[in-house]
């Protein structure tokens, strides 16, 4: 029986979205170790950002922050809009800085 080449690239493309949810799993993992332990990790520290850095430490409120449907949310007191966003991890000093890890697929 042949398979069609539109169920094949619906299952490729499948397949890819699985390995990025994995890759950004894996990389949040990194990165929380890092912040556990207080430290910086290499990927950052090695472009020379570490001048009083630290990565967001309070581990309850990240969890929400990297929920799609709940994520961080800032409400503009004059025009009422709300901006929402999940975020990955955050680096912090006066304020906060939001990191945001990619893994990307490109159809050809």
């Amino acid at each position: 029986m042949a398979i069609k080449k539109s169920e094949l690239y619906s299952s490729l493309w499948k397949s890819c979205d699985e390995l990025r949810g994995g890759m950004d799993k894996i990389l949040k993992i990194h990165f929380d170790k890092f912040m556990e332990r207080g430290e910086l990790p290499p990927e950052i520290r090695e472009y020379g950002i570490g001048n009083g850095y630290k990565l967001f430490n309070d581990k309850a409120k990240l969890e929400i922050w990297r929920n799609n449907r709940k994520g961080i949310q800032y409400k503009d007191k004059t025009s009422g809009i709300i901006l929402m966003g999940a975020v990955d991890n955050l680096l912090t000093r006066k304020s906060n800085i939001s990191i945001n890890m990619r893994t990307k697929t490109f159809k050809t």
